[in-house]
């Protein structure tokens, strides 16, 4: 794959979650490869890297719980995570969804951390957020790990 001109890192990225696979990963390598090369990507994946990096030091799957949500951010946030996750679920293929929903969930990941504190002192809310991004930052899981692409 890397001889074929795609970057190392996305090899890399694709082959940590998929490497059991051969002919889909190599296709999810060829799809990720030109979506990192677009311009909307440094938007989505600065996003989605913040989710990813505020929980990849919690070590169990925590409890999604909608209702000790607070303000609006949340909800929308939680919303957009549904349809994302419900797409993903649906699709016959899961690589080309990737960038479309990444780039979809942009704009709610950053108005609920410009809104929130994640990491707040009541530990209900602390962590009904981590959860939520929790989730968000595995979406792309079955696909790639995103947090061996440059810039994470």
């Amino acid at each position: 794959l890397r001889e074929l001109g795609h970057r190392p890192d996305v090899v890399e990225a694709v082959l940590t979650a998929q490497e059991d696979d051969p002919w889909p990963a190599a296709e999810a390598v060829k799809y990720l490869d030109s979506v990192v090369r677009t311009t909307s990507w440094k938007e989505s994946f600065t996003a989605y890297a913040r989710c990813a990096r505020i929980v990849r030091g919690i070590d169990r799957e925590l409890l999604l719980n909608p209702a000790a949500f607070q303000v609006e951010e949340e909800h929308e946030l939680y919303t957009s995570y549904l349809g994302a996750f419900q797409q993903l679920a649906d699709s016959e293929n899961a690589p080309d969804e990737l960038g479309p929903l990444l780039q979809a969930l942009a704009q709610p990941i950053n108005r609920f951390f410009e809104a929130v504190l994640v990491n707040a002192e009541e530990e209900e809310v602390r962590l009904a957020r981590q959860a939520l991004v929790q989730r968000i930052a595995s979406l792309p899981a079955s696909v790639a790990d995103l947090s061996r692409l440059q810039g994470f």
